[in-house]
Formats: structure tokens, sequence, C-alpha cells
């Protein structure tokens, strides 16, 4: 597993991608303090995006303004949030510390879309040619199927993949995927469920 930190300043952060160091699970650590700083933590340097440019915005900025609209602190933000945005792909699991995260790691997942470098449930399932939207909070995804009951029994009985009718989650007509799962496990689902609508 490979984790990425990011953060405007924020020592604690610091303490978490050393541990996560220490158990070889650290990717980057993307922050506004210089390198020779954050190394105080035993952070290797290679593993340090430093954007130092970010930490004066942020610490000197409150108050001024870019062409009179952007605030400067505000600007830290997104920025750091917009660089850990570039190093997504390289990491299982993103941790942002800066309020501008999740819209960074929107575009950068729209960005990845595009170029088709995302794999994970949806895209399997939508790639299979089935009908549904993109959650927007949780860990479950319902996509409309012919047959629901059938496809629930039959991907249990016949695919070892447990599914549930979304009749029971008020989605009749659909059926409840969860993502909770490491990307192997369901990689492997996603290749069972294409087995079992080819054979349909």
């Amino acid at each position: 597993m490979k984790v990425n930190v990011s953060t405007v300043g924020r020592f604690h952060a610091f303490n978490l991608a050393s541990e996560l160091e220490n158990r070889g699970y650290l990717n980057k650590l993307i922050t506004t303090y210089p390198k020779f700083k954050v190394s105080e933590w035993f952070i290797p340097k290679n593993k340090i995006v430093s954007k130092i440019f970010l930490e004066v915005c942020s610490r000197y900025g409150g108050g001024m303004k870019i062409l009179d609209q952007y605030p400067f602190d505000n600007i830290a933000h997104k920025g750091i949030a917009l660089t850990a945005a570039k190093f997504i792909h390289e990491a299982d699991i993103s941790i942002g510390w800066s309020g501008n995260s999740l819209e960074a790691i929107k575009e950068s997942y729209d960005q990845a879309i595009k170029d088709g470098k995302v794999v994970g449930l949806g895209f399997g399932l939508k790639n299979s040619g089935l009908d549904l939207w993109n959650p927007e909070g949780a860990f479950y995804m319902l996509p409309k199927i012919d047959n629901a009951a059938d496809f629930v029994w039959d991907m249990f009985t016949k695919f070892k993949v447990i599914t549930y009718l979304g009749d029971w989650f008020g989605a009749e007509g659909h059926v409840r995927f969860s993502y909770a799962l490491d990307i192997d496990k369901i990689e492997d689902g996603l290749g069972r469920v294409e087995d079992y609508l080819k054979s349909r």
C-alpha cells in the first residue's frame, strides 16, 4: 500500500507521514514547508514535495489578494491540493489536510477519466454496460439491472460474489455493490461480474 499526505503547515501531518514511512507505506508528503525542516521527521527528501512559496502565501498573505479577487491564503490551500492531485495516481490512499483537497482530487479524478487511467468498481460496472450514477460519499454503488433478484442469486451461487437487492435500500430494480474492499478484490469481482453478464 502507498499513501500520500498533503498539508499546508501542520506538524502533526509530519508525524503521520513519519509513521507511514517507518512502516514502508509513505509515497509522498506534499507540504508547504522546506525539505530541510521536514527531514527532521526522518522522512527521506526524495519523498518530500515542498512548495515553500505557498507557505509564504499562507503566513503572510492574509488579507492580500491577487487581482482583487483571489486571497493569498486560499491560493496556498488550493495550490497544495492541486500539487497533491498530480501525485494521486501514485498512491492507494491520499490524505489531504487542505479544505481544497476534495476539489483538487475531483479535478484530478475527472482528468484521469478523460485519460482512461482510472480503474475501479464504477468504471468496471459502466464498461460492462450497466446503468449507474457515481456515488458522492458512500462505499456503495447501485447499478440498474434487469431481473435484479436473479442477478443477486446467480452472482452468489455461481460466481461467489455477494451483492444485495437494491429494493432493500429503497432502490427497486437496482443491485447494491460495496467497494469497501482492496483494489485486487474489486478487480477480481469485476471480472466475475463481466463473465456473468456475458453468459446472460
